[in-house]
């Protein structure tokens, strides 16, 4: 009987345990797994979205931003780079955030046995699994979901600004590419000779040199500089009055806002250059300063050298040009054809072409872009007017010793080294044919105004203009006194050349003012070519009445 009793028992235990006491275990247990996913959610949720706008808070700065990628010393703007490294540093930052949460959870879960044993530790132990797995994904899921929402967002926003700004440097900088390139402005390096659109601009603040002021990444209107100054990037805004410098040699400009002309003069040695432009500046400044039309500007670093040529125009005397690189003479006009411009005429020692010495100096670049070259012939440095000299016992120290035909082959042979023209086709540039020292009697007598003015008028119809009789009295004299290779060589060279006889002195032998003539003919037949209307400004055309 007893054991019926307890096997009654044991089953009526066995029910139970099946149907009451394990269903609540079960429940009990479901209910506590669930709160406790439930707080691992939530922990997880609130660490993945608080460690996301905790990297946007240390990575993010709409005013403040760092970029070392480059040697600009401006700010560049936050779309154009800050703005997506700001981004991936967020993203990076989340991740680092999230990972350090993750460690947090998995040693809360680890907490939950405790000091437990049995059936209770192990309970403990389940719980803590449950809550770090769960707490794991919530916080890896959701906050990898949530660094790419919200980093999708971002990036969206900056690069729809950075779309919006690009277009509108885009245009902002080709109106101003425009403006330059309509108007011919460029600046010419006095140093290296180098030609180029945009030069270097210095702050006026600090002193650093900004390589790349145009509409672009680093501002659209304008720059901010490394040290807080806001500098114009556009033509039209103002760049122009900052100083400007050479992006190759980091030189001084005369102007960064002017279209240049440039003319180079050539001659051998004491051929009569210096003299020659002493002359020309001396007539060509005060013509200049007596037009109403015009304001005149010699920059201060160039003041000296105009200064040194009124000297020697009055009397003391004139030096060689020692230079081998070109010295450069810039005149900057300003007027009512509201570009300036920059008249510059290059002068050049004579030993550049004595047949060596170019190639060891610096290339002259301003052959690529002058508008016309003056070349200068000492009709007594060779040929029959020397050896007549010679002969007579006459000092011809005063002369040239380079030859005319050598200084002439020379010259041209540069060019055609250099790349400045070609051996197989004529050079276009125009070339006036200056003949030196035209007051002596020897060659006044042949090529002087009254000679050529009688030739003309004899021959009016041969000729047509005193332009053509001009030009075929001084080659014909050329070729008269033993320089007919010259003639020839720059002839077959050149395309597009005249002959003008010159007299540069601006004072006698004793020292009292001379009236010098012919000097302003060449450059007034060269500039028209070059730029008609501020030909026009300066020497307005005659009038023909009918």
């Amino acid at each position: 009987m007893e054991v019926i009793i307890a096997l009654i028992l044991i089953a009526l235990a066995i029910y139970i345990l099946v149907t009451i006491v394990i269903p609540a275990v079960v429940a009990v247990s479901g209910i506590a797994a669930v709160i406790t996913a439930g707080i691992a959610v939530i922990v997880g949720f609130f660490s993945a979205v608080t460690n996301y706008f905790t990297a946007i808070r240390n990575n993010l700065n709409f005013l403040h931003w760092e970029w070392e990628k480059d040697d600009e010393p401006a700010r560049r703007s936050y779309f154009f780079g800050p703005g997506y490294a700001q981004l991936f540093a967020t993203i990076k930052s989340a991740f680092e955030l999230n990972a350090a949460s993750g460690a947090k959870v998995s040693e809360t879960g680890s907490s939950f046995k405790g000091m437990s044993t049995g059936v209770w530790g192990v309970a403990k132990a389940i719980g803590g699994f449950i809550y770090t797995v769960v707490g794991y994904v919530c916080i890896y899921v959701i906050g990898t979901i949530l660094c790419a929402i919200l980093g999708l967002i971002h990036g969206s926003i900056t690069t729809v600004f950075m779309i919006l700004t690009y277009v509108i440097f885009t245009i902002v900088w080709i109106v101003d590419r425009i403006y330059l390139l309509k108007n011919k402005i460029r600046s010419d390096c006095p140093n290296c000779h180098s030609r180029f659109l945009i030069p270097v601009f210095m702050c006026p603040d600090c002193g650093a040199m900004h390589k790349k002021l145009v509409p672009g990444p680093y501002g659209i209107w304008k720059h901010k500089c490394a040290c807080g100054k806001k500098i114009p990037a556009t033509f039209l805004n103002g760049r122009s009055k900052l100083e400007a410098f050479c992006p190759d040699c980091n030189s001084t400009l005369v102007a960064s806002d002017a279209r240049p002309i440039v003319f180079q003069l050539i001659g051998g040695s004491k051929a009569g250059k210096t003299v020659y432009l002493s002359a020309f500046f001396h007539e060509y400044l005060q013509k200049l300063s007596n037009s109403k039309d015009i304001e005149l500007t010699i920059a201060e670093q160039y003041r000296p050298y105009f200064d040194e040529l009124e000297e020697w125009y009055n009397g003391i005397d004139c030096p060689a040009t020692a230079q081998l690189n070109s010295q450069m003479y810039p005149l900057l006009i300003d007027s009512s054809l509201g570009v300036k411009r920059q008249f510059s005429i290059y002068d050049i020692a004579g030993e550049m072409f004595d047949g060596f010495t170019a190639d060891s100096e610096i290339q002259q670049q301003q052959f690529h872009y002058c508008d016309g070259l003056l070349f200068l012939i000492d009709p007594f440095s060779s040929g029959e007017l020397r050896a007549s000299k010679i002969n007579a016992g006459e000092d011809v120290s005063d002369f040239s010793d380079m030859a005319v035909e050598d200084v002439a082959t020379n010259f041209i042979n540069y060019l055609i080294r250099t790349g400045h023209a070609k051996a197989n086709s004529r050079c276009n540039i125009p070339i006036a044919i200056l003949i030196a020292k035209a007051d002596i009697k020897e060659v006044k007598r042949e090529i002087g105004p009254a000679k050529i003015n009688s030739i003309f008028r004899n021959n009016t119809e041969q000729y047509g203009t005193y332009e053509n009789a001009r030009d075929s009295v001084c080659r014909q004299f050329l070729i008269d006194i033993g320089l007919a290779a010259s003639v020839d060589n720059l002839e077959t060279q050149f395309s597009n050349l005249h002959y003008f006889p010159v007299s540069a002195m601006g004072h006698s032998a004793d020292g009292t003012p001379y009236e010098p003539w012919g000097i302003m003919d060449a450059i007034e037949w060269m500039l028209p070519l070059a730029d008609k209307e501020l030909s026009d400004l300066i020497t307005p055309p005659t009038v023909v009445s009918k």
